[in-house]
């Protein structure tokens, strides 16, 4: 926000260093709005919208954090039913070889 601020000549500051790579994906969603009206709207908006923007920004939804939930346990799921099926064929070799 703040870079896109600085673009628009709103605010005066020092350019942030040229190594950071944090933000990078909210500055492009920052440089997608009008520069000149970006400052306008985030100014227009109550804290729940704000709160609901700054959440789509940098992805940090409920949502997102449920499907990023499901997913570590998806691996875990999947990981147990390697282990079985590695345990099942051990016993099934033993079996046959008795």
């Amino acid at each position: 926000m703040r870079l896109a601020l600085e673009r628009a000549n709103v605010i005066i500051g020092p350019p942030p260093p040229k190594w950071e790579e944090k933000g990078k994906f909210t500055r492009k969603i920052d440089a997608a709005f009008h520069l000149g009206k970006s400052a306008e709207i985030y100014r227009q908006l109550n804290s729940n919208e704000a709160a609901i923007i700054t959440q789509l920004r940098t992805a940090r939804t409920a949502v997102w954090r449920a499907i990023i939930r499901a997913g570590r346990v998806l691996e875990q799921i999947r990981g147990k039913r390697a282990e079985y099926r590695r345990t099942d064929l051990v016993l099934e070799a033993g079996y046959r070889s008795s």
